[in-house]
């Protein structure tokens, strides 16, 4: 599992074929430590949407 910063939420590894998983960047969910990265742009473009909608 990491962290999206590009959609905000948890994937699995292997969500997406052009996903980068950095070894130098965490987050904390629910008192868990995950990797930061970055999942293909645009299979979450919708996620990401409706999140930056919800906390505007």
């Amino acid at each position: 599992m990491y962290y999206c910063i590009q959609c905000q939420t948890l994937h699995p590894e292997n969500y997406s074929i052009k996903e980068k998983i950095f070894v130098s960047g965490y987050r904390y969910e629910k008192d868990t430590l995950y990797n930061v990265g970055l999942c293909e742009v645009h299979k979450c473009n919708g996620q990401a949407k409706e999140k930056k909608a919800v906390s505007a």
